[in-house]
């Protein structure tokens, strides 16, 4: 298995895995040129892409499918809420493309390879993540969500990786000149996972195989990647989380991350 977190963050989200031999995109929130040059750097033809995955319908996920689908045409999963609360101009462009609707609970399997389909909790319609199996190998991916429940945590467990939201900083946000309605919505149920509570459920899910832990989603404005690091570090030590064979990766909004063979 072979990760790429090509961006993430407000203002674009897009993550590359190669699955056995399927070669899969997360998302797609940033231009179709940006994601081809990124992949590029890394080796990576974007027109050898097989497979896409959306979480959701917000515009940092999809915004760049209208050019993407105009020159593409891999196999497209998504719930069904999502596609029917998508733009009317991206739908139209997916129009043509292979589309398969998923849901909370459902496998996916290729081959000998599985993707585990997940329920989050967003403002959003049907919003979902993923766990990708591959081998003896485990990717978690979760972004944008308020919480991860608790009754996931036995099928989280041990991942070699994790890609998990870490958004904000509560003292940080509530201090922050944002319109309270909007800090309401991000520090919600359905809003997006603060560093302390990321951190948690990373200590609780992770295990001996457990290699790495890449914070996404991370806010510009009412975040820091101290803060994310001190948040994760009082956390870990709390519950007795030996960290040192365990890689913690800062996901970047304009830079790709490193290039991860698990």
């Amino acid at each position: 298995m072979r990760v790429i977190v090509v961006a993430s963050g407000s203002k674009g989200n897009a993550t590359y895995v190669e699955l056995g031999n399927k070669k899969i995109l997360i998302d797609m929130g940033i231009s179709y040129k940006q994601l081809r040059l990124k992949l590029e750097s890394k080796g990576v033809n974007i027109c050898e892409l097989t497979h896409v995955f959306i979480t959701h319908e917000h515009s940092d996920h999809v915004s760049g499918f209208r050019t993407f689908c105009n020159n593409l045409h891999p196999h497209f999963f998504l719930s069904q809420g999502t596609y029917n609360n998508m733009n009317r101009d991206i739908k139209n462009s997916m129009s043509n493309m292979d589309i398969n609707f998923v849901k909370g609970g459902d496998l996916i399997e290729f081959d000998d390879c599985k993707v585990k389909i997940l329920s989050t909790h967003h403002d959003a319609k049907e919003p979902i993540g993923f766990i990708f199996y591959e081998g003896d190998k485990k990717l978690v991916y979760i972004t944008d969500t308020g919480y991860i429940d608790e009754s996931y945590y036995s099928i989280l467990n041990d991942a070699t990786m994790y890609i998990l939201e870490s958004n904000h900083d509560p003292e940080v946000l509530w201090s922050s000149s944002r319109p309270f309605e909007l800090k309401k919505r991000v520090a919600g149920d359905y809003g997006h996972m603060c560093n302390e509570d990321s951190a948690v459920v990373f200590s609780k899910v992770c295990g001996p195989n457990t290699k790495y832990c890449i914070h996404a989603h991370i806010s510009e404005e009412c975040n820091d990647f101290g803060l994310v690091t001190l948040t994760y570090n009082h956390v870990l030590d709390t519950y007795g989380i030996d960290r040192e064979n365990i890689k913690f990766i800062h996901a970047l909004q304009y830079e790709i991350t490193g290039d991860y063979t698990l």
